[in-house]
């Protein structure tokens, strides 16, 4: 009976030590996937932050893809500060970063990159496409009302797209749709700008039936400080606090930075062309051309979220 108990003491401690081991390892992966989250979603919105969408847009030009970038930025936004307080500032960004994944498909995927500005990727998404899609969406977030949030001062927003050709990083491409972001806030905000390509045609909506001036939205030099690692191109926003415009101080200690790709040079006897502006007005009555469904193309990150990361508020971001 005494080697008996014994055994069964045995057996109990076998299953008390199983367990704690079981127990350890769930309270490891539950830690890593909370460190998973705090480094890749931004806590204000719950949407994927600024290292997640240069992460994911380093990962879909290092495999050829060509996507289209789109930078969004809301509007005289210290004004809203300033009539609604930082918490109707807050609930603004909130509801603009819904209204934005409400507007895409389900395999855009919107982010969060600093202060009041968004960037959403468009993979297999033309500029024509994504210039079709915006443009819907700013008409969605100027319809919206506002005033069930306490914000009686309207809320706008202005669009710079950019299609990235083949051998553009993800500095070129940024500065590309920031620069045509900037054309947009001169040419009096409220509207969607396009880059066909980082060399080729810059369109718009017309202001007061002219043409936007082509010089204010050059793409700058790679030796310029928004190629340097870590940097930003300079932003037109001079409406927003600089506390508000700092960027994510992970970024400071390198994060995915250092993978710049030299741009392709041309043709010694195929000079680049001279950008032409062209007007685009939008359809009011034009149902949207969504395009093909894209496919993308894995990044390192899909192993740690298991696929594209885009939803905000009440949805998980990786497993």
């Amino acid at each position: 009976l005494a080697d008996e108990l014994d055994r069964v003491d045995e057996r109990r401690t076998r299953w008390v030590e199983l367990f704690g081991r079981r127990k350890s390892l769930l309270e490891t992966e539950r830690a890593a996937g909370q460190l998973r989250r705090q480094a890749y979603e931004d806590p204000l919105t719950h949407l994927p932050n600024r290292r997640y969408a240069e992460a994911r847009l380093d990962g879909l030009l290092s495999a050829g893809a060509v996507p289209a970038l789109a930078v969004v930025d809301i509007d005289r936004f210290k004004a809203i500060n300033d009539a609604a307080g930082h918490p109707g500032g807050d609930a603004v960004l909130r509801a603009v970063g819904q209204l934005l994944v409400d507007g895409c498909r389900d395999t855009d995927e919107v982010c969060r990159w600093a202060g009041d500005e968004f960037v959403i990727l468009l993979p297999d998404t033309t500029a024509e496409q994504a210039e079709r899609a915006m443009e819907r969406i700013r008409r969605s977030i100027s319809a919206h009302d506002w005033s069930a949030l306490g914000v009686e001062v309207p809320v706008r927003i202005s669009v710079g797209i950019a299609q990235a050709a083949r051998g553009d990083d993800r500095r070129t491409l940024f500065a590309a749709a920031d620069g045509v972001l900037y054309d947009a806030k001169r040419a009096g905000r409220d509207r969607v700008v396009r880059l066909s390509g980082v060399t080729q045609t810059r369109d718009a909506d017309p202001v007061d039936g002219e043409a936007l001036d082509t010089t204010s939205a050059e793409v700058p030099e790679p030796t310029s400080p928004a190629f340097m690692v870590g940097g930003v191109s300079p932003s037109p926003l001079d409406d927003l606090p600089d506390d508000q415009r700092d960027a994510d101080p992970a970024d400071a200690a390198g994060g995915f930075a250092g993978l710049l790709v030299e741009p392709a040079e041309e043709p010694a006897d195929e000079p680049a062309p001279e950008p032409v502006v062209e007007a685009v007005l939008p359809d009011e009555d034009e149902d949207p051309d969504e395009g093909p469904a894209p496919a993308y193309s894995r990044s390192p990150l899909d192993e740690l979220f298991g696929g594209p990361v885009r939803r905000p508020s009440g949805r998980r971001i990786g497993p």
